[in-house]
């Protein structure tokens, strides 16, 4: 990279610049140019050009500064000091230089040493401050440095690292006060014993507010200069400083101000439009406000041969080593994460001025990377790693926090802005360097980490080590150490390709050999074997069996009574031949319009066993969608009874209508023989048995065909794993046009358990459904999450097995039924015969879809139908025994959602497209992230509205919840929760304090680009006539409640204080009170200046987090009169402030103060 080539000119004692020309001149030790520097130098000549003219025009010499007037903190810094009042106690921003010394210290020698070096560098004895200018750095002329001397006495060395790591982990994490400082301490731990020679461990912990990794190695090397100087008696001869860290400060901030920083600006902005200011790799845990950031650590070594080929390949290539590893990682993120675009980040030291050699101080910026491995060859995409490396470090000067004004980055607690994965190279060859004899470094593990993963490279002689550290709060360890692999292994796959023209992007982000076996293991647990497979594949012929074995056990129980196993299969017989008599012939389909009941299940029966295709209609369906269906299906023959004579005669069908109950119907089919079926043709396994419809996409409901050997393998699966015998006792909640009744119904009569089947009053009245429950003794009941919120867990249940699907499962229901129950989350599309995968949840584990069952097959595919790595996130295909044949009457749809796929086997599939995202978890089980078709983008981030609702629905108050992206000519993209509460009678005081609630829990949880930024409270959400949320209505909702709503305005005299701070810093043209101070523009310097101006007005102290807890105006002015409350002196004060208040927020802050 170019400050790599600068630095190394620099050390050669040679100086470059421009000639008149503009050409580029080299002076100096030109004996110090060998050929292998020449040669790079000609490589990068016009990247260096380039730099040269910028940094000529953007450069002024960096003088003393006015010490008379408030010397500002730099960009730098200020960030840092934000970063420190939102998170007081962290540890993340401690630089830690660890040391060993085989002799003992001379203790006078240490400290006039360090005093020192204090005196010589302002910046260890600065201390910070808020005023309304911002953030003011304050000299002190002498600070005494903490410095602890300890002796430990030791019998062996293998507990001494222990005592030694466990005294320095508790000297590290105690934080550092930026106002009150000094802003760095010193341990050093003399340990003895009788038989060894003395070791002395010294530990130098900073702030980074005042140091960089630069500054520490010159920190040590003039520390050990002074100490040896010293030591022998006599006086350091260090050359004299020019400037000072402060005067860099002032300098970059004349930069700024005269606009010397623009043209950099405009190409970062550019650089970074519209891109994703989180990564997308999925996270094993949830961020967390309060986060313990412990590092987790993967260490990997590549051997001397690889190491040596990878430099030469990139000497050959004529790109750094540097390239190469973001590269590498380019390719791993983007595989894991399935997305083009990378973002990382890199430290670079930006000493590009002569001044500031030998400086301490926090000079490190960060340069953000973004990548993107949507190109064809690797030629190609090597040559843009190299550009986007080598443009950006021509624009490196521009300080990280002027990026993130110019990327419009969001900010939050929860994350790094811009960019959470760090890469970093080290050219050295060792930890550290040995500035005194029989001195060298200590390895001191961190315990914290500032980044989501953070990837440091050491490249020694001949050997190149990955020390790959992860917020473990984030990442699982096996995911980690795959991904450091992979990185390796992408390492040496460069060094492989001969021509890099002739390998595609694409084969090295595929999964590798190793990859596909293991995903081809999950893609299944379950083998075909003989014993697994169904003894029949024809679900009429399970019943058959059990009516066999359990003659006169229950087979329905409802209402009115109970039918027998013995005279459901008679009565199913004798309807089944009363069909074929009728002429219905095999695959004809037979529409069922029955309401609840036992007859239902007879006239079910009847249909497969007389070899025809039962198709189940809804009575309660609306005429019109009745209509559509029975002319898409076209059933031979329509069974109903004299409750649905007004349906038939407003639905005008033209098929053969059966009236089941009719007199005339009963007595020809009590005619019927009784024993057996008379059919005259063979069944095949792969014939239809029944037509579900569902909504479809276009407006009109889908008819999905599903074969007999589906059902087949489905039941006989939910026999065995669910231990459903004569004794169960199974409930029938759900309508038998849902394809989750055949679940329901197969369970139990495909195992000669009982079947209750609910009333109409029982499904939709919670109470009513629990008595039953409780009083029928079900042992297995299956319903939504929904439904099951309304029903109590403590009541004495004879649940075994509890099944819920339909919907995503809250994690508090998860936790409170699955500690006394089975608790069963069922997932499957109709497409696949109800149920394709489940999982047995357990308290406080996370929710997901887990395993496949019998005979299903499940891939995690990409955009290009490949299998994606171990826990990357991909789009769901399913294979297997129970697949549909095909949606009725729509080939195009079927050959779109169901087709022949190749996989990296080379085996192909029959698979169906599902549409939703997903991935396996450390536990390789599979978790649910939303559906491909929910998956929106807002200010370039991806976004899973799923998850938005998954923490919104943890709310007892909501009862049902929609998020959607509003994009409208009148508001930038908004995210609004549409909200419908438990009780109707909800007051709006009550929505408010639920809305609070709300909000405040997914601060905690998500990041800020996914907060919700308006809520609209409905009676009840919208509907198509397909059971879909209408989508189209909510956001005219949203335009004619929301869009448009008024402004709204100060009510009393402090919120308008805090209102015209507002209206003075933050560049928005109409600011209401209860306005986010984010969403207006507001970033942290802005909150700097406003707290600054409050805290000197109310002689109060608003910290930074007072902000960003509360970002209104509202809820700040509350915090603020809390404030004042509080610094009242008298009882007569404190009324009078109190009087000054409306009622209603005298009574919160009263509230608040009661609390404290």
């Amino acid at each position: 990279m170019i400050m790599e080539l600068v630095r190394d000119i620099q050390r050669r004692d040679l100086k470059v610049s421009l000639d008149a020309n503009g050409d580029l001149k080299l002076q100096g030790e030109l004996k110090n140019a060998d050929s292998e520097f020449l040669s790079r130098l000609k490589e990068s000549k016009s990247v260096l050009v380039d730099w040269l003219r910028q940094h000529s025009q953007n450069h002024v010499q960096i003088g003393k500064a006015d010490r008379t007037k408030p010397l500002l903190a730099s960009f730098a810094q200020q960030r840092l000091w934000l970063a420190q009042q939102i998170d007081e106690s962290s540890a993340r921003n401690h630089v830690v230089l660890t040391t060993q010394i085989d002799n003992g210290v001379d203790k006078n020698a240490f400290k006039q040493a360090l005093a020192h070096i204090v005196q010589r560098h302002e910046v260890l004895r600065t201390t910070f401050v808020a005023s309304s200018v911002g953030v003011e750095q304050c000299i002190q002329q002498s600070v005494q440095i903490p410095t602890h001397f300890e002796v430990i006495n030791y019998i062996s060395h293998a507990k001494l690292h222990e005592q030694i790591q466990s005294k320095l982990q508790l000297e590290n994490q105690e934080s550092f006060d930026l106002e009150e400082g000094p802003l760095m301490r010193v341990c050093v731990l003399e340990c003895a014993n009788d038989q060894e020679k003395k070791l002395t461990v010294v530990n130098f912990c900073f702030h980074h507010i005042v140091t960089d990794a630069v500054s520490t190695d010159i920190f040590l090397t003039e520390f050990m200069h002074c100490y040896t100087k010293f030591l022998q008696g006599s006086e350091p001869n260090l050359p004299e400083l020019q400037i000072q860290y402060a005067d860099f400060a002032q300098w970059q901030q004349e930069i700024e101000n005269r606009g010397g920083f623009e043209r950099q600006k405009a190409f970062w902005r550019e650089q970074l439009k519209d891109a994703p200011h989180v990564h997308c790799l999925p996270l094993d845990g949830l961020r967390k406000a309060q986060s313990a950031n412990r590092a987790g650590e993967v260490r990997l070594l590549l051997g001397s041969e690889d190491t040596e080929a990878l430099k030469a390949f990139a000497k050959k290539r004529g790109v750094t080593l540097f390239m190469l590893l973001h590269a590498a990682l380019g390719l791993v993120i983007s595989k894991h994460s399935q997305h083009d675009t990378v973002v990382i980040g890199s430290p670079v030291a930006n000493r590009t001025n002569a001044e500031t050699t030998g400086l301490m101080g926090f000079f490190v910026n960060n340069l953000v990377l973004r990548t993107s491995t949507s190109h064809d060859t690797v030629e190609q995409y090597l040559s843009h790693v190299q550009s986007v490396n080598q443009l950006s470090q021509s624009n490196q000067e521009l300080p990280f926090e002027l990026v993130l004004e110019a990327a419009g980055a969001s900010r939050s607690n929860l994350y790094n802005p811009l960019f959470q994965i760090m890469l970093n190279l080290k050219n050295e060859d060792e930890e550290f360097v040995e500035v005194l004899e029989g001195t060298r470094g200590y390895s001191s593990k961190s315990e914290q980490i500032k980044f989501d993963i953070d990837i440091n490279f050491r490249n020694y002689d001949n050997e190149l080590e990955l020390i790959w550290a992860y917020n473990t709060d984030l990442f699982g360890t096996h995911r980690m150490e795959v991904m450091a692999q992979q990185t390796m292994d992408s390492l040496r796959q460069f060094t492989r390709i001969e021509n890099l023209n002739d390998v595609a992007v694409s084969e090295l982000l595929a999964a590798t050999s190793d990859e596909i076996d293991h995903l081809m293991a999950l893609s299944n647990s379950r083998h075909k074997s003989n014993s697994e497979r169904p003894r029949t594949e024809f679900i009429h012929e399970l019943f058959n069996a059990q009516a066999k074995c359990n003659p006169k056990r229950a087979a329905i129980v409802d209402v009115q009574g109970t039918i027998s196993y013995q005279l459901l299969n008679e009565r199913s017989n004798q309807l089944a031949n009363y069909l074929i008599k009728n002429g219905v012939q095999k695959h004809a389909r037979v529409g069922i319009l029955l309401t609840r009941q036992a007859e239902f299940f007879v006239t079910l029966l009847g249909i497969l066993k007389a070899g025809a295709v039962y198709v189940p209609f809804d009575p309660e369906h609306p005429v019109q969608r009745l209509s559509y269906m029975l002319e898409d299906c076209a059933p031979q023959v329509l069974i109903t009874c004299e409750g649905e004579a007004k349906h038939i005669a407003e639905l005008q069908s033209q098929c053969q209508i059966i009236q089941i109950d009719s007199n005339q119907v009963r007595q020809d089919i009590a005619d019927c023989e009784i024993d057996s079926v008379n059919v005259a043709f063979q069944l095949s396994a792969n014939d239809p048995a029944y037509i579900i419809y569902t909504s479809g996409s276009t407006g009109q409901p889908k008819g999905t065909v599903i074969s007999h050997r589906s059902v087949s393998w489905f039941a006989h699966w939910q026999q065995q794993a669910f231990d459903v015998s004569s004794d169960s006792k199974v409930l029938q909640y759900f309508p038998y046009c849902f394809d989750a009744s055949v679940w329901e119904w197969c369970m139990a009569l495909c195992s000669g358990a009982s079947l209750h089947l609910c009333t109409k009053e029982e499904r939709l009245c919670s109470e009513t459904l629990q008595n039953k429950m409780i009083d029928e003794q079900i042992t297995h009941a299956t319903c939504t999450p929904n439904v099951f919120k309304f029903i109590s867990s403590k009541e004495a249940y004879t649940l075994k097995y509890l099944f819920i699907g339909g919907e995503a499962v809250p994690q508090a229901l998860c936790n409170e039924w699955s500690e006394k129950y089975q608790f069963v989350n069922c997932y499957g599309p109709t497409e696949t015969t109800v149920i394709s995968s489940y999982s047995i949840l357990s308290p406080n584990e996370p929710v997901n879809i887990g395993k496949p069952t019998l005979g299903a097959h499940h891939f995690v595919l990409n955009e290009n139908k490949e299998m994606v790595p171990f826990g990357a996130v991909g789009e769901l295909y399913i294979g297997g025994e129970q697949l549909a044949i095909e949606y009725l009457n729509q080939p195009e749809l079927t050959a779109e959602r169901f087709s022949m796929v190749t996989l990296s086997d080379g085996v192909k599939r029959r698979l169906y497209r599902t549409g939703d995202i997903v991935r396996f978890n450390h536990n390789e089980k599979l978790e649910f992230l939303g559906r491909v078709d929910k998956q929106v983008k807002v200010r370039g981030n991806r976004i899973e509205l799923e998850e938005i609702k998954f923490h919104i629905n943890v709310s007892d108050a909501i009862s049902a919840c929609e998020v959607l992206v509003i994009n409208s000519a009148s508001v930038h993209p908004v995210i609004a929760a549409f909200l419908v509460p438990h009780s109707s009678a909800c007051a709006d005081d009550e929505k408010a304090r639920h809305e609070k609630e709300i909000i405040t829990r997914l601060r905690a949880a998500l990041p800020s680009y996914m907060q919700v930024q308006s809520f609209v409270w409905l009676e009840h959400l919208p509907f198509t006539v397909n059971d879909k949320i209408d989508t189209e209505k909510l956001t005219e909702l949203f335009c004619t409640e929301v869009g448009n709503k008024e402004r709204k305005v100060p009510s009393f005299d402090l919120e308008e204080a805090v209102f015209k701070q507002w209206e003075t810093h933050i560049p928005a043209e109409r600011i209401g009170v209860d306005d986010n101070f984010f969403a207006l523009g507001g970033h942290s310097i802005l909150a700097v200046r406003i707290l600054s101006e409050l805290n000197s007005s109310f002689n109060v102290k608003l910290e930074l987090k007072d902000l960003f807890e509360n970002a209104t105006i509202e809820e700040l002015t509350l915090v603020l009169a809390e404030k004042i409350a509080m610094q009242q002196q008298t009882e007569e004060a404190f009324e009078a402030f109190f009087m000054s208040l409306p009622n209603d927020i005298a009574q919160q802050v009263l509230s608040k103060l009661v609390e404290h």
